[in-house]
């Protein structure tokens, strides 16, 4: 699984065990991939966290989902 999406620092790339980490996030698009199917959303500026054992938290007050 791989999570891609917009933060203050620019594009960032979520895979398994990658470090902890806590930043914003920025309006914009964030992409899901996981056993070869892709997720799109738009979202509003919110908050990513990522914790040990690829736990991947996004907090966003608006997210649709693009086809």
């Amino acid at each position: 699984m791989s999570v891609t999406l917009p933060t203050q620092s620019g594009m960032v790339g979520i895979f398994a065990n990658h470090t902890p980490l806590v930043s914003i996030i920025k309006e914009g698009d964030i992409v899901v991939k996981e056993e070869g199917n892709t997720v799109r959303f738009k979202s509003t500026e919110g908050v990513l966290e990522v914790r040990p054992k690829s736990e991947v938290i996004i907090v966003v007050d608006k997210a649709e989902k693009i086809n």
